[in-house]
Parts: structure tokens; C-alpha cells; sequence
């Protein structure tokens, strides 16, 4: 099972990709739309990801807000192994019958 950082980091990932967002659209778009954010890079998101970084909570918060989702959510923990409890968009998983639904 994974600790809070690496659930995070998988939603992070998950959310965004399903969105389209490559980590330098995201980081830009932080930076744009947060007031008093600091500034993020595609690297440093990247590290996030990867768990080469630890997650503060303000990065988490800024991070979820901008994604559009509930920091609850990005915190819960992942069930299926499989699919990470987020199927890709079209797709129903075969282990936990979760369906892809549109962040």
C-alpha cells in the first residue's frame, strides 16, 4: 500500500494526464492561475511524480485546485492494483469493474 505522498503522486499523475496536460502546461498553469504561488517547473512537478520530491501541503492543495479535485480525493487511497482505481477514459478495468468517468 501506498503512503499519502505516493497516492498523491498517482492521482497526480492519473488526473493529469487524463486531462491532457503535460507537467509543463500544468506547472504554467499553476503559476498563471494561483495567486502568490511560487513558481513550479515541469521538473519539479516531474520529481513530485516520481516520489524524488517530497509533496508540502501547500503544493498538494495548489496542485488539486488546479486539477479540479478535492484534496480528499487525491489523498484516498488506491484500491486496485490494476488500474489505480482510474481506468483510462473509455475503459472498463477488468479486475475491479471500475469505469472511467471524466475529471
Amino acid at each position: 500500500m501506498l503512503d499519502a505522498e505516493g497516492t498523491f503522486a498517482v492521482r497526480m499523475r492519473q488526473r493529469r494526464t487524463a486531462r491532457g496536460h503535460s507537467l509543463a502546461t500544468l506547472a504554467a498553469s499553476i503559476n498563471e492561475r494561483i495567486p502568490g504561488t511560487k513558481l513550479y517547473t515541469a521538473s519539479t512537478l516531474s520529481r513530485f511524480e516520481s516520489g524524488k520530491r517530497r509533496i508540502h501541503l501547500d503544493d498538494a492543495y495548489r496542485i488539486a485546485t488546479r486539477l479540479g479535485v478535492e484534496i480528499e480525493t487525491m489523498l484516498s487511497p488506491v484500491t486496485c492494483t490494476a488500474c489505480d482505481d482510474f481506468p483510462p477514459a473509455g475503459f472498463v478495468c477488468q479486475t475491479c469493474g471500475a469505469q472511467a468517468v471524466w475529471p
